[in-house]
């Protein structure tokens, strides 16, 4: 699995090495790996159960976790209808523009 290669690379970081690019790397390469039918909110909570043990440890790891979270609240904001005022909201724009 992918998700375990890339563990294994933020954890197996060198010390003096920058853990912000490394994540943001990782963090991409995870979700280029994602088969196109797979939502990627629940992909990636499920990518951090299995990280953040780690997370505590290595620096690199918590930055990905980070990443995973921020693709968490992305998926969840996207499926939130939005909501644009209705009617009274465009006539509203009408006579402002009028």
């Amino acid at each position: 699995m992918i998700l375990a290669g890339i563990l294994r690379n933020l954890r197996d970081l060198p010390e003096g090495r920058c853990a912000e690019a490394a994540a943001r790397i990782g963090f991409l390469e995870w979700l280029m790996s994602l088969p196109a039918d797979c939502g990627a909110g629940a992909a990636a909570r499920a990518a951090e159960r299995r990280a953040a043990p780690m997370s505590r440890s290595y620096p690199a790891v918590a930055r990905f976790c980070d990443y995973l979270r921020a693709a968490r609240r992305a998926d969840r904001d996207a499926t939130r209808p939005l909501r644009r005022g209705g009617s009274r909201a465009r006539r509203a724009e009408r006579e402002r523009q009028a």
